[in-house]
């Protein structure tokens, strides 16, 4: 989940480009920089991802496709347009958003939930009705927080081998922020702690012992920012018999405000505006600006 937070570069080095929000999913990623333009790279489908040429408040990264949040709050989306990802963007203010691989959801001022494109898993159609706080995507499962911070989460949940709990096993809350991975969710409690659910045959829904101020979920492995602004990975860290070390390689130092991982590569935003990305590089998803 994005939320505008636009702010003003003041470092007298115009030379030095900064950055406010990142975003990462499958081997594509996106960031704004602190005038508000969308800057892209990665593979995403070898569709054209050049961003428009607008001023955008947040941004939220699809598997091939990206929305962002314009002044105005409507979103504007490119890239791939699988199933009316990119052409089904609604014209209407929203105040945040969130894209899983070829869908996105958004709230209204109201605290209404907007979603499009591909229907799959009925993630599109079959949404919650009422308001929320809060609304993340993953790729087959997206999860809500209404104002108790209790979790609602939907998707892929069809009683098969692909029915780990993700929607159904949802612990009560409650929770100051939700994140949405593949199979597995996660939600953050008032202290920091993190609770996880869903698939964890890698063990991405078992966090490590220390308090978060972010998190975010890829595929099998998932990500956060502690409160003391470091970095943390935790789940699956191979491909077939390639190490891409997206998880080893997580940095170890620096100070984070912002991290979001890839299927096999991760991007995080530090409190200097730069970004830093690690992992398989076989698509360009390291190639940041």
């Amino acid at each position: 989940m994005l939320e505008g937070r636009h702010d003003t570069d003041t470092d007298t080095d115009t030379d030095v480009l900064r950055f406010v929000d990142v975003g990462a999913n499958d081997a594509f990623a996106c960031a704004l920089d602190t005038e508000g333009q969308a800057h892209c790279w990665g593979y995403a489908y070898d569709e054209d991802y050049t961003p428009p040429e607008v001023r955008f408040m947040a941004i939220a990264v699809g598997g091939g496709h990206a929305c962002g949040l314009q002044s105005d709050g409507t979103p504007a989306c490119w890239g791939l347009d699988y199933q009316g990802s990119v052409s089904d963007t609604p014209d209407i203010e929203l105040t945040s958003i969130s894209a899983g691989r070829h869908h996105a959801c958004g709230l209204t001022p109201a605290g209404g939930l907007v979603c499009w494109g591909d229907n799959n898993q009925n993630l599109v159609a079959g949404h919650p009705t009422g308001t929320y706080e809060l609304v993340s995507c993953g790729e087959t499962v997206c999860c809500v927080l209404d104002a108790s911070g209790a979790p609602t989460c939907w998707g892929q949940q069809n009683g098969s081998s692909s029915d780990y709990g993700q929607v159904t096993d949802m612990p009560a809350g409650p929770f100051v922020n939700v994140a949405a991975g593949w199979r597995h969710a996660c939600g953050m409690s008032a202290d920091g702690s993190l609770e996880c659910w869903g698939r964890n045959d890698y063990g991405q829904s078992e966090p490590p012992d220390a308090r978060f101020q972010q998190v975010a979920l890829a595929t099998a492995h998932s990500c956060g920012v502690t409160t003391d602004a470091e970095l943390r990975c935790w789940g699956y860290d191979r491909a077939d018999d390639s190490d891409y070390g997206q998880v080893t390689d997580t940095p170890t130092t620096g100070s984070w405000l912002d991290v979001h991982p890839g299927v096999w590569f991760g991007c995080a935003l530090d409190s200097e505006g730069q970004i830093e990305c690690w992992g398989d590089n076989g698509m360009g998803q390291l190639d940041h600006p």
